[in-house]
């Protein structure tokens, strides 16, 4: 059968790499850099920049210089919201002086690490329609449990945070809504708060403008079934977690959120002869946050049907970025 595809695109875009630092002068400067580096070295930049944003623009960076100038600690947000201004995953603010990795604390800003008996909380609040209880996300498990008069959000298992880390305060407004801390891992990062919420009837408790989880019972299908459906109440619009479902009888829909995992190629698998029952498919990648070719292998067998033939990658030439390479070359960080 032969399907109609509508793939909703991406840009692939270079990292921007700077130094963010804490005073009103350092932090200035860093955006000067990172306002000029984008103008001169972004390859989208004259086709994400035009006539009628570019007043919006400029009204942006002096929005931001005045918030650096009131609030310097927080120079890495301010600069990272004026790269959200391209709507581009592929440009985004990287420190470079530290190493990322060996900056992990053992400890979260939280200050200990707490061991939770996850078997016998699980047993005891898996009917539960209150927050205590395991939780399951996309990307990481969690066990939330009472501590004096608010609750503790423990890692079971994630792709950074390691087991019995706190990374969650979860504050009672009441019995549904609470103000969230979230805590941080890297050395020299701060906390931030926003809220969480529970929904359908304990379920599934949402970090707002974030992520979901579902309440562990003891029918793992069931868990996906609803991680999977439930539209969240309160969401950041960045459509950070994958759905696989049919939208008609002749239209099918994944939604992909990035290519750093077998995500892609699990779903085409598990969902071919739905797919291929249907003339139409939509594959959304809107915001999706890029990854290694392997992982779209399953997708290519679909889009194409054919040979095709595969070009190199092409790079943007502009002094800025042909001093880089020349000094990568020169640190050895650049092989072949």
């Amino acid at each position: 059968m032969k399907i109609k595809v509508l793939l909703i695109s991406f840009l692939y875009i270079i990292v921007t790499k700077v130094v963010v630092s804490q005073t009103i002068t350092d932090c200035l400067n860093d955006f000067d850099f990172v306002v000029a580096t984008i103008k001169d070295d972004y390859p989208g930049y004259h086709d994400k920049v035009n006539d009628d944003n570019i007043s919006k623009l400029t009204i942006l960076e002096n929005e931001i210089r005045q918030k650096i100038t009131k609030q310097p600690d927080s120079c890495w947000f301010y600069l990272s919201e004026y790269t959200r201004f391209f709507k581009d995953f592929h440009l985004g603010i990287i420190s470079h002086q530290t190493n990322y990795k060996s900056d992990l604390m053992e400890v979260s800003t939280y200050g200990k690490n707490v061991y939770v008996n996850i078997d016998s909380l699980h047993q005891a609040t898996k009917n539960s329609n209150g927050i205590e209880g395991v939780w399951e996300g996309y990307r990481e498990k969690l066990v939330i449990f009472k501590d004096d008069q608010k609750y503790i959000g423990v890692v079971i298992n994630s792709f950074i945070w390691k087991s019995n880390q706190v990374k969650y305060e979860f504050i009672p407004v009441n019995d549904t809504l609470f103000e969230l801390i979230n805590h941080a891992l890297l050395k020299d990062s701060k906390i931030f708060k926003t809220k969480a919420s529970l929904h359908l009837d304990g379920k599934v408790i949402e970090i707002h403008d974030n992520t979901k989880f579902v309440r562990k019972s003891d029918s793992e299908i069931y868990d996906k079934a609803i991680l999977s459906s439930y539209c969240q109440t309160f969401p950041n619009g960045r459509n950070v977690f994958p759905v696989a479902m049919y939208l008609s009888d002749n239209t099918f829909y994944l939604r992909i959120t990035d290519f750093n995992s077998s995500l892609a190629n699990d779903f085409v698998k598990k969902h071919w002869d739905e797919i291929m029952s249907r003339p139409n498919l939509i594959i959304d990648i809107r915001n999706n946050r890029g990854g290694q070719d392997p992982y779209y292998s399953e997708l290519a067998k679909i889009i194409y049907t054919k040979p095709f033939e595969r070009k190199g990658v092409e790079w943007y030439a502009t002094k800025g970025r042909i001093e880089r390479k020349e000094s990568d070359i020169e640190k050895g960080n650049v092989s072949g």
